[in-house]
C-alpha cells in the first residue's frame, strides 16, 4: 500500500528475478548431485539448464488448445484422445479457452509459453 505503479511493477519484478535465482540454483544443485528427480515447472527459462548438464532431459506434454491442435501432436495421438474425452469437451474448446492435455509424454521443451 502507498506504492506508486512503477515501484510495484519493479518490486513484482525482482520477485520474479529472485525466485528463478532460487529455482535455477537448486535445479543446478540437483544436477551436479546427480540423482534421479523429477521436476515439473512452468518456468520456461528453466529449460535452458539442459544444455549445460547431460544428465537433464526436457519432456512436456502435448496440449490442445483453442481447437488449435499443435504441431507436434500427430493424428493417432488426437484420436486417443479424442476416446477419453466426450464430444461435448471437443465443442466447449472452440467456446472458451481451454486446455486439454494428451497426457502423452514427449522429450524437448513446451512449444506453448503462454498456457
Amino acid at each position: 500500500m502507498g506504492q506508486s505503479t512503477f515501484s510495484s511493477e519493479i518490486n513484482h519484478i525482482a520477485f520474479i528475478l529472485n525466485c528463478l535465482a532460487l529455482a535455477t540454483s537448486i535445479t543446478e544443485t540437483l544436477c551436479r548431485s546427480e540423482s534421479f528427480v523429477i521436476l515439473a515447472t512452468h518456468l520456461q527459462q528453466l529449460t535452458s539448464i539442459g544444455y549445460i548438464y547431460r544428465n537433464l532431459a526436457n519432456y512436456h506434454f502435448d496440449i490442445i488448445y483453442n481447437d488449435k491442435i499443435h504441431s507436434d501432436i500427430d493424428n493417432d495421438s488426437i484420436n486417443r484422445l479424442h476416446h477419453f474425452q466426450s464430444q461435448t469437451i471437443f465443442d466447449q474448446i472452440k467456446e472458451q479457452n481451454t486446455i486439454i492435455y494428451s497426457y502423452i509424454l514427449r522429450p524437448g521443451i513446451c512449444k506453448d509459453l503462454h498456457y
